[in-house]
């Protein structure tokens, strides 16, 4: 089958919009095309600042141009009039240090310089410090202490884990190395977790409330700190993070949060409403397993370890609870970071994110709207955006915590150099660690190489349509359900079925307990990469016969995916009574009423046949949105507006529905000669809690009723050179000058 060239796809608008009331909608300013004026390199020394020396040095020649009296009058003036122009700026507001836009500042800036001691500080550990918190509950906290072994005051770095400080303390960055270098470094146990005090509440308000106090009272009254703070620390400590900064403690500096979501229902608990077993189940297991082991003051002190483990051990009901909450409601929302998003305004954050981690939705949508709410300026920053940076790597949640073949260590030193060491400096708003204008950092599987992006998503991002067929695809070679095609545009104009053609419609039954998903990436990726190790993490053969596959011919060029995409699907299910044995594993609520659930996997079928998986998308048709409501392709979009999930609505037996499939983000190059594949099927197990209902389902793909997959493309053409990172290592380690390029 021949394959068109992606341009010939129509283009769909990606422009953002306020779609709510009293609450500008944060992906507004993704989409946004503003650029800054750029003023010429010569002028530069006295636009800025509007210093009176630089002024006089501007006047006295010092960034003229021309030959002759004449020449050098006309200069003076017209620079006096500029100089003149810019001071009105700077008093109004209107001239900052960084020239801003959409992306953040990209104006004038100093690399951050070296600011390591001459050489590294002796260091000293305090193991097992107990903190009495005060208040209501009152509770001992009991944090690992890592510092230079000298007099002085330093900046502190703040870790707070709920898996347990002894084991942490051993992921990157290194503890002593930091201290090492002039920090000291606190990892703490959060209420209820390790050997703390108290019950476990899942970023409660109380656990929030401790780390605050950390940061604000306990840190800054200790002999060894200087009261400036930073927090890091990947997924949980991530998100806690964000909340924690959510309060505006007055010493913390920055955050480091890694893999961190947004929406707690949506990204983690229910995907597309699905109660997402395999990681909430082992996720919740690990931590409370974690918890009741005996604390490390066992032998010190054992009646704290002894009233730490038993109110440990009440918390258990607690957490299982979590279990009944099957809609979206309060619990979710306070502990979502979005919802804070315009309490973060001010703060720097640095985040990291993985294309194959568990929360890839969150992390762009955390970074896209803390962007928005930054673009107000920050005082902090003399009226420029606070920094937001963001690193996403090809990676599953492990390897993105861990910034795996990155210098992670590194990374995080700088940051807090900056943000910490540097805080004082006159200069500190113009520093920077890495490349200004780019604070978007991506990894493109298919190419296998980082790339700068000014924004996420792009700007330059086109979404094209293609259409859902029932003919047979002769380029496939694995065996499906039914292996039909994808059409491109000009394709489907020609070869769109009739309602009546037999061709229009596609079937697929869902048989309790025989599940897809068993044999696919999906496993690895919701058990953090653990099973990476497995065929089925790099190939999908084995599951696509439990699927239908909807496949192009081989492409005939190079065509670039990044962004989210959507699958808009119509279909039609009819049911049948609950099998037992499959209603039995479910929690309590989630098999009432009858429900069918979507489940799409975008893949990249090579040349051998081998089939990969990118990303996928899961919806149950309960929790189906309004089809009229923009999805995250198009303009309009709002993340807070998921009323359906607040109050699903069960399908009715055999009726038609236009179901809007969310398919979260990916970065990948189909090379030419590759084929694009989805596969279709009605389950995840065991990442997804299956219906026990058994179904038949029949999907449209006609012309009355055009099933299609929205892809995001990116012209290569639309890429510079210079955006390509050559040598990661020492990009990320800030030894590339920034022009150098990469």
């Amino acid at each position: 089958m021949r394959t068109l060239c992606p341009r010939r796809a129509p283009a769909r608008s990606c422009a953002g919009s306020c779609a709510r009331s009293q609450r500008a909608n944060p992906i507004r300013a993704a989409w946004a095309t503003s650029r800054p004026w750029q003023i010429p390199t010569s002028w530069r020394r006295c636009w800025p600042r509007g210093r009176a020396d630089e002024i006089v040095l501007c006047l006295r020649g010092g960034c003229g141009w021309g030959n002759g009296a004449v020449a050098r009058e006309r200069t003076r003036f017209t620079l006096l009039l500029l100089c003149l122009a810019a001071c009105a700026a700077n008093l109004c507001g209107c001239g900052s240090d960084s020239i801003t836009g959409s992306t953040g500042e990209i104006g004038q800036k100093i690399p951050l310089p070296d600011l390591n001691p001459p050489t590294p500080y002796p260091v000293t550990v305090e193991r097992g410090v107990a903190v009495a918190r005060p208040g209501s509950p009152p509770a001992i906290l009991y944090l690992d202490l890592f510092r230079p072994a000298l007099e002085g005051r330093f900046p502190c770095l703040l870790e707070a884990v709920a898996y347990r400080r002894e084991i942490l303390q051993y992921a990157e960055p290194d503890p002593a190395w930091l201290a090492s270098l002039g920090y000291a470094v606190a990892i703490v146990d959060a209420r209820g977790t390790g050997s703390s005090q108290g019950r476990w509440g899942v970023f409660s308000e109380e656990e929030v409330a401790d780390i605050v106090w950390l940061v604000d009272e306990w840190i800054p009254a200790q002999p060894w700190s200087d009261g400036k703070v930073g927090m890091y620390g990947p997924s949980y400590m991530g998100i806690l993070q964000y909340r924690v900064a959510a309060r505006k403690p007055r010493h913390l500096m920055a955050i480091f949060p890694g893999v961190a979501m947004a929406d707690a229902y949506r990204d983690i608990f229910y995907q597309g409403g699905i109660f997402n077993q395999e990681f909430i189940l082992t996720w919740a297991a690990l931590t409370m397993g974690l918890s009741l082991l005996p604390g490390t003051q066992l032998f010190k002190d054992p009646v704290s370890a002894l009233v730490a483990l038993f109110q440990h051990a009440l918390a258990v009901p607690e957490v299982l609870s979590l279990l009944e909450m099957t809609t979206d409601q309060p619990f979710f929302r306070e502990r979502s970071p979005m919802t804070y998003w315009a309490d973060l305004k001010d703060v720097p954050v640095f985040a990291t994110a993985g294309w194959l981690d568990i929360f890839t939705r969150g992390t762009l949508l955390n970074h896209i709207g803390l962007t928005e709410t930054a673009s107000a300026g920050s005082e902090r920053f003399a009226g420029a955006p606070a920094p937001r940076r963001i690193v996403v790597g090809p990676w599953y949640h492990l390897g993105a915590a861990m910034l795996d073949g990155l210098p992670a260590a590194v990374l995080h030193k700088r940051w807090f150099d900056w943000h910490l060491k540097a805080r004082a400096d006159p200069d500190y708003t113009l520093y920077d660690i890495l490349d200004p204008r780019y604070p978007v950092l991506l990894y493109v599987m298919g190419a296998e190489k980082w790339r700068k992006e000014e924004s996420w998503p792009f700007d330059r991002v086109r979404y094209a349509e293609l259409y859902l067929s029932g003919l047979e695809q002769p380029a496939d070679r694995n065996p499906s359900l039914h292996n039909g095609t994808l059409l491109w545009p000009s394709e489907w104009e020609v070869l769109a079925a009739d309602p009546e053609d037999p061709a229009a419609r596609s079937r697929i039954t869902h048989a309790p307990p025989s599940y897809a998903g068993r044999y696919s990436r999906s496993t690895c990726r919701w058990l953090m990469g653990l099973t990476a190790f497995h065929p089925s993490s790099q190939d999908e053969r084995e599951n696509e016969r439990l699927t239908l596959t909807f496949s192009t011919g081989f492409l005939d060029r190079d065509l670039e995916v990044t962004g989210p995409a959507v699958l808009r699907l119509w279909a039609r299910t009819w049911f049948g009574p609950p099998v037992p044995e499959a209603a039995q594993t479910l929690p309590a609520g989630l098999s009432a009423e009858p429900d069918v659930h979507w489940i799409v996997n975008l893949n990249d079928v090579y040349p051998d046949g081998r089939v990969v998986n990118l990303t996928s998308g899961w919806l149950a048709a309960s929790h189906r949105p309004d089809p009229s409501r923009p999805d995250w392709t198009q303009s309009g979009y709002d993340p807070f507006e998921y009323p359906e999930d607040q109050n699903p609505v069960p399908p009715r037996d055999g009726e038609l529905y236009e179901y809007v499939i969310e398919i979260w983000p990916t970065s990948n190059l189909f090379r030419a000669g590759h084929q694009i594949r989805i596969d279709l099927a009605n389950s995840d197990y065991p990442h997804l809690a299956p219906s026990p209902y058994p179904s038949e389902s029949e999907i449209l793909h006609d012309s009355a009723h055009p099933s299609r997959l929205v892809l995001p493309l990116v012209d290569p053409g639309s890429t510079r050179p210079e955006q390509w990172i050559e040598d990661p290592q020492a990009y990320f380690s800030g030894r590339v000058a920034w022009e150098e390029g990469s």
